[in-house]
């Protein structure tokens, strides 16, 4: 195969290179597409707090109620330290208050015949008989004014509970989709 490649002119073969570095990218956006326009929409209750990047901007850094989940809702008889790195799927129901909270966790796979709504974690810690998950969704990347607003909606004691709005896919894939402040949807990421 090397060998039919070099005798292609270069200006043919540099021309092959550009276009598989360009498919990457455009496949991740039409991916993230995808899951904006088609997911299932969950609301998950959060704290935002630290909104600095120093490369990226300002952001609003999440902390979910969901990230802290006892080990007793494993649907599968292992030490919550062996799951430390591993991937975990959290089956969620949806409560009397418009947010979504797990009702089981699933270790490694899915479920054979998934029935109902999963999010895809990482177990990052396991201590004191809970999981610690991180969902890639702590961080919400806004203008400056937006993520201090977001911030201090957060840290005002008589705040009205704030919802991330997520997406997420068959496969439990998620992706951060707005923001709800006391049931009002308030900010809708755009498709593109």
């Amino acid at each position: 195969m090397i060998q039919h490649m070099k005798k292609l002119p270069l200006w043919f073969r540099t021309a092959i290179v550009i276009l598989l570095l360009g498919a990457i990218p455009l496949w991740m956006i039409f991916d993230r597409m995808r899951i904006l326009s088609r997911g299932t929409e969950i609301v998950l209750k959060t704290e935002p707090y630290d909104p600095r990047d120093l490369f990226r901007g300002h952001y609003a850094r999440m902390r979910y109620e969901i990230s802290r989940l006892p080990a007793e809702m494993l649907q599968k008889d292992e030490k919550p330290e062996a799951l430390v790195g591993r991937t975990v799927y959290l089956l969620l129901e949806k409560q009397e208050d418009g947010f979504w909270l797990a009702r089981n966790i699933f270790p490694d796979e899915l479920p054979k015949t998934p029935t109902g709504t999963y999010l895809r974690a990482q177990v990052v810690d396991a201590w004191n008989g809970k999981l610690h998950l991180k969902f890639g969704l702590e961080r919400f990347y806004a203008a400056r004014e937006r993520a201090m607003e977001i911030e201090r909606l957060g840290m005002d004691g008589e705040r009205a509970p704030l919802g991330v709005i997520v997406r997420v896919d068959g496969e439990g894939r998620p992706v951060l989709a707005g923001l709800k402040i006391n049931g009002r949807k308030v900010y809708e990421e755009p498709l593109w």
